[in-house]
Protein backbone atom coordinates (compact mmCIF):
# COMPACT_ATOMS: atom_id res chain seq x y z
CA UNK A 1 0.00 0.00 0.00
CA UNK A 2 2.87 2.74 0.46
CA UNK A 3 4.53 1.76 -2.78
CA UNK A 4 0.96 3.54 -3.97
CA UNK A 5 1.47 6.94 -2.54
CA UNK A 6 5.35 6.89 -3.93
CA UNK A 7 4.18 7.05 -7.60
CA UNK A 8 1.81 8.75 -9.69
CA UNK A 9 0.36 8.66 -12.98
CA UNK A 10 -0.53 11.75 -14.77
CA UNK A 11 -2.83 11.70 -17.74
CA UNK A 12 -2.96 14.53 -20.69
CA UNK A 13 -6.07 13.81 -23.00
CA UNK A 14 -6.05 15.60 -26.38
CA UNK A 15 -9.00 16.21 -28.55
CA UNK A 16 -9.75 18.10 -31.68
CA UNK A 17 -7.09 16.79 -33.97
CA UNK A 18 -5.57 13.42 -34.91
CA UNK A 19 -3.63 12.62 -31.94
CA UNK A 20 -0.50 10.41 -34.10
CA UNK A 21 0.01 13.65 -36.34
CA UNK A 22 1.88 15.91 -33.38
CA UNK A 23 4.56 14.66 -30.57
CA UNK A 24 3.65 15.03 -26.75
CA UNK A 25 6.51 16.47 -24.91
CA UNK A 26 6.50 16.89 -21.12
CA UNK A 27 7.18 19.94 -18.88
CA UNK A 28 7.34 20.68 -15.52
CA UNK A 29 7.60 23.98 -13.12
CA UNK A 30 9.08 23.40 -9.59
CA UNK A 31 7.62 26.03 -6.77
CA UNK A 32 10.06 29.41 -7.51
CA UNK A 33 11.40 27.75 -10.59
CA UNK A 34 11.56 28.15 -14.49
CA UNK A 35 10.31 25.35 -16.64
CA UNK A 36 11.69 22.49 -17.85
CA UNK A 37 12.02 20.28 -20.49
CA UNK A 38 11.78 16.49 -19.81
CA UNK A 39 11.71 15.01 -22.77
CA UNK A 40 8.87 13.84 -25.27
CA UNK A 41 6.97 11.07 -27.11
CA UNK A 42 6.53 10.17 -30.35
CA UNK A 43 2.32 9.70 -30.54
CA UNK A 44 3.15 8.00 -33.86
CA UNK A 45 5.91 4.95 -32.95
CA UNK A 46 5.79 5.28 -29.13
CA UNK A 47 9.38 6.25 -28.68
CA UNK A 48 10.08 8.00 -25.50
CA UNK A 49 13.45 10.37 -25.45
CA UNK A 50 14.46 11.72 -22.16
CA UNK A 51 16.39 14.76 -20.36
CA UNK A 52 18.85 13.75 -18.82
CA UNK A 53 17.58 14.46 -15.43
CA UNK A 54 14.36 12.66 -16.13
CA UNK A 55 16.01 8.87 -17.08
CA UNK A 56 15.05 6.41 -14.58
CA UNK A 57 12.33 6.95 -12.65
CA UNK A 58 10.44 9.07 -15.32
CA UNK A 59 8.33 7.02 -18.28
CA UNK A 60 6.27 8.15 -20.70
CA UNK A 61 3.58 5.93 -22.65
CA UNK A 62 0.89 6.40 -24.57
CA UNK A 63 -3.23 4.91 -25.50
CA UNK A 64 -3.44 6.13 -28.80
CA UNK A 65 -6.73 4.67 -29.45
CA UNK A 66 -7.75 7.09 -25.87
CA UNK A 67 -5.76 9.93 -27.20
CA UNK A 68 -3.96 10.00 -24.05
CA UNK A 69 -0.37 10.73 -22.86
CA UNK A 70 0.50 9.48 -19.73
CA UNK A 71 3.50 10.27 -17.52
CA UNK A 72 4.21 8.17 -14.41
CA UNK A 73 6.73 9.35 -11.74
CA UNK A 74 8.46 6.12 -9.90
CA UNK A 75 9.73 6.43 -6.18
CA UNK A 76 8.61 9.54 -5.85
CA UNK A 77 10.83 11.93 -3.58
CA UNK A 78 10.51 15.43 -2.00
CA UNK A 79 12.50 17.19 -5.08
CA UNK A 80 9.73 16.11 -7.57
CA UNK A 81 7.27 18.38 -6.05
CA UNK A 82 6.30 20.33 -9.30
CA UNK A 83 3.61 21.49 -11.73
CA UNK A 84 3.79 18.73 -14.63
CA UNK A 85 2.45 20.11 -18.19
CA UNK A 86 2.09 18.42 -21.53
CA UNK A 87 2.51 20.23 -24.17
CA UNK A 88 1.68 19.45 -28.05
CA UNK A 89 4.69 19.97 -30.85
CA UNK A 90 3.07 21.70 -33.93
CA UNK A 91 6.29 22.25 -35.60
CA UNK A 92 9.95 21.84 -34.70
CA UNK A 93 9.59 22.49 -31.08
CA UNK A 94 6.87 24.86 -31.53
CA UNK A 95 4.69 24.33 -28.31
CA UNK A 96 1.18 25.18 -29.20
CA UNK A 97 -1.35 23.79 -27.02
CA UNK A 98 -0.52 23.06 -23.47
CA UNK A 99 -2.14 21.32 -20.52
CA UNK A 100 -3.69 23.20 -17.32
CA UNK A 101 -1.04 21.31 -15.65
CA UNK A 102 -1.10 19.26 -12.88
CA UNK A 103 0.59 19.63 -8.97
CA UNK A 104 2.40 16.83 -7.65
CA UNK A 105 3.18 17.95 -3.93
CA UNK A 106 6.23 16.08 -2.01
CA UNK A 107 5.58 12.50 -0.72
CA UNK A 108 5.81 13.80 2.89
CA UNK A 109 2.38 16.12 2.14
CA UNK A 110 0.94 12.99 -0.10
CA UNK A 111 1.15 10.36 2.80
CA UNK A 112 -0.06 12.90 5.01
CA UNK A 113 -3.45 13.83 2.91
CA UNK A 114 -3.68 10.31 3.08
CA UNK A 115 -3.48 10.31 7.14
CA UNK A 116 -6.42 12.63 6.85
CA UNK A 117 -8.68 10.92 4.70
CA UNK A 118 -8.43 7.56 6.39
CA UNK A 119 -8.93 9.29 9.54
CA UNK A 120 -12.16 11.10 8.33
CA UNK A 121 -13.53 8.16 6.51
CA UNK A 122 -13.29 6.38 9.56
CA UNK A 123 -14.98 9.07 11.92
CA UNK A 124 -18.14 8.85 9.40
CA UNK A 125 -18.48 5.59 9.58
CA UNK A 126 -18.29 5.59 13.60
CA UNK A 127 -20.76 8.21 13.23
CA UNK A 128 -23.21 6.07 10.61
CA UNK A 129 -22.49 8.33 8.29
CA UNK A 130 -21.59 7.55 4.58
CA UNK A 131 -19.59 9.03 2.12
CA UNK A 132 -17.72 8.00 -1.15
CA UNK A 133 -15.26 9.33 -3.28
Amino acid sequence: RTSAWREVKISCKASGYTFTDYSIHWVNQAPGKGLQWMGWINTATHEPKYADDFKGRFAFSLETSASTAYLQINNLKNEDTSTYFCTRDAYYWYFDVWGAGTMVPSPQKRAKARLILIFRTNTDRESGASRSF
